[in-house]
């Protein structure tokens, strides 16, 4: 028989039995509380029942620039065409040599232009004419380079002139992009890729795949994204790597751009690249309009606007009009030649001033290439121009003045090998 204990407690009002076993489990409690924390054994209770963050406190992730609104057709055709004025040509010389090496190079916003080291191996100065053929800047230095990815970047050029934007989205696989080329004739050469692998190179640089080579004279192309915004440079081939369709990113393209200018001597011949002397000459690029062009040059500042063109063969030849100079009581008629295949000598006969009716007035004595009077190749000597595929040359041909009665409208430039070509009438011009 059980005897319930109906003991009152007279300070609490509780059974005892109830108060004695409640003080016991607390006194119990808090011995195995104590043996949990002393062993390590306490799990954090406040952390129980609320997931935890795998991410550190504060981490600093870069920005990636929101997509850019879509262009119209119009809108992007004409950014097309302005991104492709700002291809460049570079034409390098070798003292003491008859060696000629063109490539291609673009501006970018800031003026500099960049363009394939490989085209400048071996020179001593070069020449950077612009999208319509104008001389802009004779250049005998480098403001930084990259021998591993074969880039070099000249100083700034301040003459005016169309120039690339560099993209801040780097370009993802499969993305359609266009490789702007120089001109070819009248038109100017767009190659449509796609990227088809994008890899690192040991550095970590980008290096991408266009899926379709890249020739040699092409190294220095830009390649522009549907905005004609800079998102590589097409080489081709690097050191190390030949696989023949490689770009640079627009990444290394930027970094090799925020580097201080070194002031270099362009490459010797095994590729190696010394500190530029620091000679009068070589401080600066000098714009086409100061000193590099001789006042007795009788090459127009710019060719402006072209008055006609033809073909001959495999030769473009456009015709920018005739100016009587009055200091040399002469009269020159400018013209470009390109060459749309392989390497070939543009050769010509000789020309004629003809009036209207196409009856000569006056036979052409010279055939002068470049920008200076030294160049001048006489009918009896060598009237030819070395010309590799898709160079362009700006030529002159210099005529002593017709009889006071005559009228000159009309020009025959015979070439050599292909067949006579007629441009005019034009109205003579006149040149101090």
């Amino acid at each position: 028989m059980f005897i319930r204990d109906r003991s009152i407690d007279t300070a609490g009002g509780m059974p005892g039995l109830i108060r004695d076993r409640r003080d016991a489990a607390a006194s119990a409690f808090v011995r195995l509380l104590y043996i949990a924390l002393a062993s390590g054994l306490a799990l954090p209770l406040a952390a129980q029942g609320r997931p935890q963050s795998t991410a550190p406190a504060s981490t600093s992730r870069p920005v990636t620039p929101p997509a850019p609104a879509p262009m119209s057709r119009a809108a992007a055709a004409a950014a097309l065409a302005r991104a492709g004025d700002a291809v460049v040509t570079i034409i390098a010389y070798r003292d003491g040599t008859s060696d000629v090496t063109s490539g291609i190079g673009l501006r970018v916003s800031d003026g500099r232009v960049v363009t394939s080291l490989r085209h400048l191996r071996g020179a001593s100065r070069a020449e950077v004419f612009g999208a319509e053929g104008d001389l802009l800047a004779t250049v005998n230095t480098l403001e930084q380079a990259d021998v591993k990815l074969d880039l070099a970047v000249l100083p700034r050029i301040a003459s005016p002139g169309a120039r690339l934007v560099l993209s801040r989205r780097s370009v993802v696989l499969n993305q359609k992009v266009s490789l702007l080329g120089p001109r070819k004739g009248t038109a100017r050469v767009v190659l449509e890729r796609t990227i088809t692998r994008i890899e690192p190179d040991a550095q970590g640089r980008l290096l991408l795949r266009l899926g379709a080579a890249v020739t040699g004279s092409a190294a220095g192309s830009p390649v522009v994204n549907v905005r004609s915004e800079l998102v590589g440079v097409a080489l081709g081939t690097i050191a190390g790597r030949g696989d023949g369709d490689i770009a640079i990113d627009v990444s290394a393209v930027r970094e090799l751009l925020a580097r201080s200018a070194a002031r270099l001597g362009f490459p010797a011949r095994d590729g190696s690249i010394a500190a530029a002397l620091a000679t009068a000459d070589t401080k600066a690029p000098v714009a086409a309009d100061a000193a590099t062009r001789p006042r007795s040059s009788i090459f127009p500042e710019r060719y402006g606007t072209r008055l006609g063109a033809d073909t001959a063969g495999q030769f473009v030849v456009e015709h920018y009009g005739c100016a009587r100079l009055e200091s040399r009581q002469r009269i020159y008629c400018y013209l470009r030649v390109t060459n749309l295949a392989q390497r070939a000598n543009f050769g010509v006969k000789g020309g004629d001033l003809a009036d209207s009716a196409r009856r000569k007035l006056v036979v052409a004595q010279n055939l002068i290439a470049g920008e200076t009077v030294q160049r001048v190749a006489g009918w009896r000597k060598k009237a030819e121009i070395p010309l590799r595929e898709l160079e362009s040359a700006r030529i002159a041909l210099e005529f002593a003045l017709p009889a006071r009665d005559s009228r000159a409208t009309r020009l025959m430039v015979d070439v050599a090998g292909e067949k006579p070509v007629w441009f005019g009438p034009f109205l003579l011009q006149r040149a101090p």
